[in-house]
């Protein structure tokens, strides 16, 4: 009889540890979804600067962006990999980013010939797609794809919404590549 009883509390012991443990763990993942962290792109601006060939002007086109943590933790920014007009650029960053702070990046582009035109009468625009990877406060690594069209002119550029394809299968393998 008294073997009965404690087989009885055994196995009642371990009905409840593994109710438990089912609720610690949706605990956890209930945590880490509250936790969740993200990079935004913001800042999207150009500059240019004219610098003359055998008198000839050329315009050269500095874009940058800054990637910013919104969120309230820190993480740690690993890789981003962008296309410019479909010019990649990519690299490895291993640099933490505090809660609400930024990281700035630069692209240079060189116009000439038709695309400085196009830039002087205001109708050049550029594509900006890439995909930032970054370790969460959990260690685990994400990626943020992202995509804007920027209209490029002398006074004042614009982003608009871009309606085009984010990076997929294609500017992941570029950024293993480069590992």
């Amino acid at each position: 009889m008294i073997g009965l009883f404690t087989l009885g509390a055994v196995v009642y012991q371990a009905v409840q540890t593994k109710r438990a443990t089912v609720a610690m763990a949706a605990s956890t993942d209930i945590q880490k979804a509250a936790l969740r962290q993200w990079v935004t792109i913001e800042g999207l601006r150009e500059s240019v600067e004219t610098r003359f060939i055998n008198t000839t002007p050329h315009l050269d086109l500095q874009f940058s962006f800054e990637i910013a943590n919104r969120t309230k933790m820190p993480l740690t920014l690993e890789w981003y990999v962008i296309s410019i007009n479909q010019k990649k650029y990519s690299s490895r960053l291993n640099f933490i980013l505090a809660p609400d702070q930024v990281h700035g990046l630069k692209a240079l582009i060189a116009y000439t010939g038709e695309v400085q035109e196009k830039y002087l009468l205001g109708t050049y625009e550029i594509t900006v797609t890439g995909v930032i990877t970054y370790k969460d406060a959990f260690k685990e690594s994400q990626k943020q794809r992202f995509g804007y069209l920027r209209k490029c002119r002398p006074i004042h550029g614009e982003t608009l919404n871009y309606q085009g394809p984010l990076p997929d299968e294609d500017i992941e393998k570029e950024e293993s590549k480069t590992e």
